[in-house]
């Protein structure tokens, strides 16, 4: 458990920004998370960084963004296959200074949605992002763990290689029910071929996640070019960044910790956000979603508690 003072959860006003002392008592909660799955890794000795939001704190604020709600690690694809196989059973009924500690991934049962990411929640506190509380549904806060991918780097090897990995993704969100629908994604012939297309797509979820994950391991190695496969999609490669960027690793200040960072840090962070010393409030991923750090989502889900009626959707 880590040990803050008093004076990290004093409201303060930083960068203009309101600093709420709940705020950083969630704060507390993810360096607490954060501690634990560094020491997981080097448990099993693999290899992670900060990223996104949080390696952008570690570099301009030393720790949180002000206005930031989350923690991002990010691990090379190797090394993420690796973490996800040990963190099953690492994080088990894992249980530490009373707390209910739980890795949460794509092949999980109770994971509120499941995606091509994995997290680490704590089942202690409550969250909720919009589309939750539309449907009623709670969950722990959580430090997200990123996937970084072998991206296209012009070749024809790699050419062929991503255009399968965009069709398994696909046949991993679309499923049998919606292969018409997936064809009509592709416009044009599967690289696949519609046949096993179709039986790929006929697969369990957790089969069709499966060959997603062991295409994209085989795909490593294989590009200099790197990065989140989902934000490659979105942003049309314009945020990949240089493998040799993250060949090697530093030790960044946050908040009370010291946490890896990869050594190119400065490459991935302009890559990622243009100018990063420019502050732009907000654009979380988690913005306008609800944060209780002090009770089990379970209270929520059987309704011994609610969310408050003057809440306005700011934590």
């Amino acid at each position: 458990m880590i040990q803050l003072g008093e004076d990290f959860y004093r409201e303060e006003i930083k960068c203009g920004f309101k600093v709420t002392s709940k705020r950083k008592r969630c704060w507390a909660v993810l360096l607490n998370m954060l501690k634990e799955f560094d020491a997981f890794a080097k448990k099993y000795s693999l290899k992670y960084y900060v990223g996104y939001g949080t390696l952008l704190g570690a570099v301009r604020h030393k720790g949180f963004i002000p206005w930031d709600d989350d923690v991002d690690v990010v691990m090379l694809r190797d090394e993420y296959m690796k973490m996800s196989k040990f963190a099953r059973e690492y994080f088990s009924g894992r249980v530490i200074n009373g707390r209910r500690i739980v890795f949460e991934d794509a092949y999980s049962v109770n994971t509120v949605k499941k995606t091509y990411f994995s997290k680490l929640r704590d089942y202690e506190t409550t969250m909720a992002e919009q589309y939750m509380i539309r449907h009623g549904k709670f969950a722990g806060i959580s430090v997200d763990i990123f996937p970084i991918d072998a991206m296209y780097d012009g070749t024809d090897e790699m050419l062929r290689n991503t255009l399968i990995r965009s069709e398994l993704w696909l046949s991993w969100v679309h499923g049998i029910e919606g292969f018409e629908e997936l064809k009509k994604v592709l416009q044009g012939p599967s690289v696949l071929g519609d046949e096993l297309l179709r039986k790929i797509c006929s697969m369990s979820s957790d089969e069709r996640m499966r060959l997603f994950e062991n295409h994209a391991l085989s795909m490593w190695g294989k590009s200099k070019k790197v990065g989140d496969y989902i934000e490659n999609i979105k942003y049309m490669g314009r945020r990949d960044s240089e493998l040799s960027s993250w060949e090697n690793t530093c030790l960044l200040q946050f908040e009370n910790l010291m946490v890896p960072a990869p050594a190119g840090w400065d490459e991935i962070l302009h890559a990622e956000y243009g100018d990063y010393n420019e502050y732009v409030m907000g654009g979380s991923e988690h913005e306008n979603s609800y944060y209780d750090p002090d009770t089990p989502f379970q209270e929520y889900i059987d309704e011994r508690k609610c969310l408050p009626h003057d809440w306005n959707g700011l934590l």
